[in-house]
Parts: C-alpha cells; sequence; structure tokens
C-alpha cells in the first residue's frame, strides 16, 4: 500500500482536530479574530468557560486542557500558531494558502 500524499496526510489531520468539541468550539471563537489578532490562553479559557457555563468547567481547568492538548495539536494541524512559553495563540485559519476564515477550514474539509 501507497504512503498517503501530504495533501491525504493534511486533511486527515483536519479531520481528526475536528472531532473533538472543545476544538470545534476554540476553532470557532478564534475565527471571530483578524487573522493577524493574537489571543491569550487565560482569554481564550474565560470565554470557553463562559459559553460552556452548563457543564461548569473552571476556566483554569479548560486552560491546563488547551494548553496540553488541544493547542498542540491545533498548531500540528497549522490551524493555529501557539506558543506556550507566552501562552499566545494566532489564528492561521488552515494552512500557509488559507485565508485565516473558519469557512476556509470547512471548505477545505469538505463541508461547504
Amino acid at each position: 500500500m501507497d504512503d498517503p500524499t501530504p495533501d491525504t496526510r493534511q486533511q486527515d489531520m483536519l479531520f481528526e482536530v475536528r472531532t473533538d468539541s472543545r476544538r470545534r468550539r476554540l476553532i470557532g471563537l478564534l475565527g471571530e479574530y483578524e487573522r493577524t489578532d493574537r489571543a491569550f490562553l487565560d482569554a481564550l479559557s474565560a470565554r470557553l468557560a463562559e459559553h460552556d457555563a452548563e457543564v461548569n468547567v473552571p476556566a483554569e481547568e479548560i486552560a491546563v486542557e488547551l494548553h496540553h492538548c488541544h493547542l498542540p495539536k491545533l498548531d500540528e494541524a497549522g490551524l493555529v500558531r501557539y506558543e506556550p512559553s507566552t501562552k499566545m495563540i494566532e489564528f492561521t485559519g488552515r494552512s500557509e494558502d488559507g485565508d485565516g476564515s473558519a469557512r476556509n477550514l470547512d471548505v477545505s474539509l469538505g463541508n461547504d
């Protein structure tokens, strides 16, 4: 069997990162920012905690989960640039050639 092409691997990674509901909400939140805007982990965690108020998960717990699990996956997939030392996140969209919008991500996944 042939190895998957880079495009296939990228699409597989994009599907994988979208399987988690918290990552989907995070992508949606980041999609509200301009492409050049940056956000910080504490602010995004607080916004996700507000969004998930019925679940009653503290923002600090969400921040730990984002820092150790979700943001590294999104960074690896090329959807964000995450700098763990400063806890700064920049939404990049999908790839270097993307326009930085959540719609662009959906189109790349065939959700058009």
